[in-house]
């Protein structure tokens, strides 16, 4: 994600850095779900790390939900500072066709899904690392906003 920041993203390279963006949190939902498949009781220090690695995850998908920014009509407001063009949010568009929404809507639709992926079920609070885990869970989301993003996103699709 460090090469991919807003920042560092020009208007020509955007389709490109969404899509890497989206890829790399494609690899995290399949990697998890295999490596949730394969493993039956964790030692706690295995689940501790495991579920270190989940919040980081989840860190990434609110960071990519962060940086998207639903534009109607595909008339993207962007901001110019001194020579190089830095968008200040990818923008993406439920009618639009082009090869540039497309990868912002795809890395939308990723990063909720890795989210709901990572989310811890009431179910999974019968010991101590689970509910750990969804304590973490829980601080991240508050602290990142990541609530009001994920509405934000969703009330500009039910719209």
């Amino acid at each position: 994600f460090a090469m991919t920041q807003l920042g560092s993203a020009t208007s020509s390279n955007q389709v490109a850095v969404c899509s890497i963006r989206q890829r790399l949190l494609s690899c995290a939902l399949v990697i998890i779900s295999e490596f949730e498949k394969l493993s039956g009781k964790r030692a706690r220090e295995r689940s501790i790390k495991y579920n270190e690695i989940r919040i980081g995850l989840t860190n990434l998908a609110v960071n990519a939900l962060q940086s998207l920014q639903y534009v109607q009509g595909g008339s993207a407001e962007t901001e110019a500072s001194n020579d190089a063009f830095k968008p200040s949010k990818f923008s993406y568009d439920f009618a639009c066709q082009g090869e540039n929404g497309d990868s912002t809507f795809q890395l939308l639709r990723t990063s909720i899904s890795l989210l709901s992926h990572l989310s811890p079920a009431s179910h999974d609070y019968s010991n101590y690392q689970s509910h750990s885990y969804g304590v973490d869970f829980t601080s991240c989301f508050k602290q990142r906003n990541a609530l009001q993003q994920l509405q934000y996103h969703l009330s500009t699709a039910s719209s």
